[in-house]
């Protein structure tokens, strides 16, 4: 328990239920869960902060946790009589691929910059818009 729970209570958490920290960034990353990392970064967690323990960053995790799934995958599909058809070991891959597309989308807070009215990015504030960026519209 923090300084905030033990002084306040858990109803520091608020409507959000988590803290935003990067180790709440790391298990969210991990469980895959895209809808609490978008949360996590919206409300300022720094992705490019590094972990405790030498490894790396939130975007390492996502890289080696998606690589495990592969891994397990194939793995599966492997050999003669093989735990699953190449049609399932697809739609898993298709799968797998989407949800880390998903994840990585979320870690890069496009989710969060983007206006769901034109699809143009909006900025934050105090940010302004790079000459690459001008230029491109």
């Amino acid at each position: 328990m923090g300084n905030g729970e033990s002084v306040f209570g858990e109803s520091v958490l608020g409507e959000f239920g988590v803290h935003a920290t990067i180790e709440n960034l790391e298990k969210a990353v991990r469980a895959r869960d895209v809808d609490l990392v978008r949360q996590l970064v919206e409300r300022g967690v720094n992705v490019h902060e590094r972990l405790d323990g030498g490894k790396g960053t939130v975007r390492d995790i996502l890289m080696a946790e998606h690589t495990k799934k592969l891994n397990s995958i194939s793995q599966l599909l492997e050999g003669i009589g093989g735990k699953i058809s190449a049609q399932q070991a697809q739609r898993l891959f298709d799968e797998q691929h989407t949800t880390t597309k998903a994840l990585s989308d979320a870690l890069d807070g496009k989710a969060a910059r983007t206006s769901a009215k034109n699809g143009y990015p909006s900025l934050l504030a105090g940010q302004r818009v790079s000459q690459k960026a001008s230029h491109a519209r």
